[in-house]
């Protein structure tokens, strides 16, 4: 979700969100993937997808989801008398909506190769971890940079 700031505050912020999640991806995501695949008989008929490939496609994923999710919850009529919860709402909100994410990036960009369950939920769990981390740069920016602007 994009909130505020200019063109140039939502480009660099973008771009941190892709280069960090392009970092788990490759750092993260991939190394548990080839363990999976060393460990399996059967031959794997896909390649792993390259790192920056998952990263823009979590960025993308986030920038669509996010968008639809931020603008519906902050039109709602009902934060006119909640004023000092709606931010705290919105964030344990978020939750639900980075494990749709996380758990779609895995299952579209990964389909077809080994990973165990155990991993696909660690893996979503620390996402969701990496999301958030990633939404305090943004927060920086919107409130402390010029230009700035935010991206679920």
């Amino acid at each position: 979700m994009a909130a505020g700031g200019t063109e140039l505050g939502f480009a660099y912020f973008a771009a941190a969100k892709f280069a960090g999640y392009t970092a788990f991806c490759r750092w993260a995501i991939q190394p548990q993937i080839e363990y999976a695949i060393s460990l399996s008989e059967t031959p794997v008929s896909r390649t792993i997808p390259a790192a920056w490939k998952a990263g823009a496609a979590r960025a993308l994923i986030g920038l669509a989801i996010g968008a639809i999710f931020g603008v519906g919850f902050w039109q709602l009529q009902f934060w006119a008398s909640h004023e000092d919860a709606k931010e705290y709402l919105f964030f344990v909100l978020l939750i639900p909506v980075r494990v749709f994410e996380w758990g779609l990036l895995l299952r579209w960009i990964y389909k077809g190769l080994p990973l165990p369950s155990r991993s696909f939920i660690t893996l979503m769990v620390v996402g969701i971890l990496i999301s958030f981390a990633l939404d305090v740069i943004g927060i920086v920016c919107a409130f402390v940079m010029p230009g700035g602007a935010w991206v679920c």
